[in-house]
């Protein structure tokens, strides 16, 4: 199988030319067919593309992408594009091989100064602002960085369905990734770091899903980044950083 993304794509198109005239048989077939045979030859048929995508990566090229039509990446208002158009690159990266870890940050995450007009229409103070205002506007901060927290959510929810249409081995890729979402701290009004939240999603044959896990005020985070090596089989590492007094992963993980 090659791995150049150039001979990949040509790999790719020689496959559908031979699929394509395949399919144009049986579709000339299914009418010459009794009646009650046309189902089976359109099964064939079905069958036949299903085969088509799971072998092309369901269209996902292995070429590099395109520049995108982002007249300023730098701009307030190009947030949302950008970053959908950072989890297709993504996908596509590990889809195709080039990488299998990678990690994306959303800004300066609590501290940024990004006005999330998108979803708080007319919003002109940034993250970080917002994230002071329950000390003094009660609610209205509340919801404020709620609806914020929601629009990032509903990009990690993206990525995930991005992975999870992509086939792989007897499952799809979201099947054979994990993925790891966080923040750097609890609560953005007081910068605590008890109790931050963290979700881990796909890898299925590794990881049981479905539950929800709270750990002591002094376990630091360092120890499930620790989990996370061991579980793709790096048993030697038993620490991450310096900060993390105690070693080995969370047997709760497992």
């Amino acid at each position: 199988m090659p791995t150049d993304p150039a001979a990949m794509d040509k790999l790719a198109a020689q496959r559908k030319s031979v699929l394509d005239n395949v399919a144009k048989d049986l579709t000339r077939l299914q009418g010459t067919v009794a009646v009650e045979d046309r189902p089976k030859v359109q099964a064939h048929l079905e069958a036949l593309r299903a085969i088509e995508g799971r072998l092309n990566g369901f269209g996902l090229s292995c070429a590099p992408a395109a520049p995108a039509g982002v007249t300023d990446p730098q701009a307030n208002d190009s947030m949302p594009m950008v970053t959908k158009l950072q989890f297709d690159v993504l996908a596509q990266a590990l889809a195709c091989g080039s990488t299998n870890v990678a990690s994306i940050q959303f800004d300066r995450n609590e501290n940024s100064p990004t006005r999330f007009t998108w979803v708080l229409p007319g919003e002109t103070r940034g993250h970080h602002e917002i994230s002071h205002l329950d000390e003094g506007d009660g609610p209205d901060g509340v919801m404020r960085l709620a609806a914020i927290q929601k629009w990032y959510a509903a990009q990690l929810a993206y990525f995930l369905d991005r992975l999870a249409a992509i086939p792989e081995g007897n499952g799809t890729l979201l099947d054979n990734t994990l993925v790891l979402w966080g923040t750097e701290v609890a609560v953005g009004s007081t910068h605590s770091e008890q109790g931050v939240p963290f979700i881990l999603a796909g890898a299925t044959s590794k990881l049981k899903g479905g539950r929800f896990l709270q750990f002591t005020d002094n376990t630091r985070h360092a120890r499930l980044l620790a989990s996370v090596a061991n579980l793709f089989g790096l048993s030697s590492v038993q620490k991450y950083g310096t900060t993390d007094t105690g070693s080995g992963p969370m047997a709760a993980l497992g």
